[in-house]
């Protein structure tokens, strides 16, 4: 009963409405000592504290973390995304959004001419310095404002769950998308069973870095928002190093995992242990515009 009181309680608090529908939103839970709420009407889940400040921010020490350390583990998820985005796109301009330290525009820039863009001033910098070939090729988000040009495809991997209010961002992301051009998501399935089981566990529950989730239904109504198609959809698992993995762990677990066992994982040769994590909470969606 206690707990069905303070639930009612953190239910009336929200004033906020659903980014994606504008519906009510209901309190889910508190991650990270964030409160988490879901609109019924669609599925959508955003972080309601928008006054917390982030417990970082995205600087050098965020990109040279475990997620970033494993070029193997790296390599197979962009052979996937690669593999992903050819089936649509043979040849053509490609802007990577939310490119971090510029693995993807690499990986792909033999087959598309490709461009990197992101939030974080050292995340370009990184990437110029490690692919100096293409350091041309990558820019800060503050001048995609000043893009005049089109693309044939806008991905954002792993990205869209970072942003505050992505109904606006996609907006305009749609507007840099030709005609017959495509946009290519990935980001945590929140209507995984996965998911669903561990709520506030969920090694994708990391308020305040991850503000937002979606799940099929949610991702279907951004596509309608937008008046695009929801033109393929897939749930899958993820390669991830051990490092990688363990680092996650101690960001939802209250028992951590001590730093020194953490880095034998990140530093030495078991850095390249990577393993194929079967959760199938990593939703793929390509989204296509409408014919005229």
């Amino acid at each position: 009963m206690k707990k069905k009181q303070v639930k009612g309680k953190a239910e009336n608090r929200i004033r906020e409405k659903c980014k994606l529908c504008q519906g009510r939103l209901q309190f889910l839970f508190e991650a990270n000592h964030c409160r988490m709420a879901k609109c019924p009407a669609c599925g959508f889940v955003q972080m309601i504290d928008e006054d917390k400040t982030p417990e970082y921010e995205y600087t050098k020490s965020y990109f040279v973390s475990s997620k970033y350390k494993d070029d193997s583990a790296l390599a197979k998820e962009h052979a996937r995304r690669k593999q992903l985005v050819g089936k649509y796109l043979k040849r053509g301009t490609l802007l990577d959004y939310g490119c971090a330290t510029g693995e993807f525009v690499s990986y792909v820039s033999d087959v598309y001419q490709v461009e990197g863009c992101d939030i974080s001033k050292d995340a370009i910098e990184i990437a110029g310095k490690k692919y100096r070939e293409l350091s041309g090729h990558f820019f800060h988000i503050s001048e995609l404002g000043k893009v005049s040009r089109t693309y044939d495809a806008v991905c954002l991997w792993d990205a869209i769950e970072h942003i505050s209010d992505p109904c606006e961002l996609m907006c305009r992301i749609r507007n840099l998308v030709k005609e017959d051009g495509y946009i290519f998501i990935s980001t945590p399935n929140i209507g995984a069973l996965f998911a669903r089981i561990l709520k506030s566990r969920w090694p994708f529950m990391t308020p305040p870095e991850h503000l937002c989730f979606f799940s099929k239904r949610s991702m279907q109504r951004l596509a309608d928002t937008l008046d695009m198609e929801l033109i393929a959809w897939k749930s899958k698992g993820k390669w991830a190093n051990v490092g990688f993995i363990l680092y996650k762990f101690n960001r939802v677990s209250s028992v951590k995992i001590p730093k020194k066992i953490i880095g034998l994982f990140q530093q030495t040769f078991l850095s390249k242990w990577k393993i194929y994590v079967p959760t199938c909470d990593v939703q793929y969606a390509v989204l296509g515009k409408k014919p005229v």
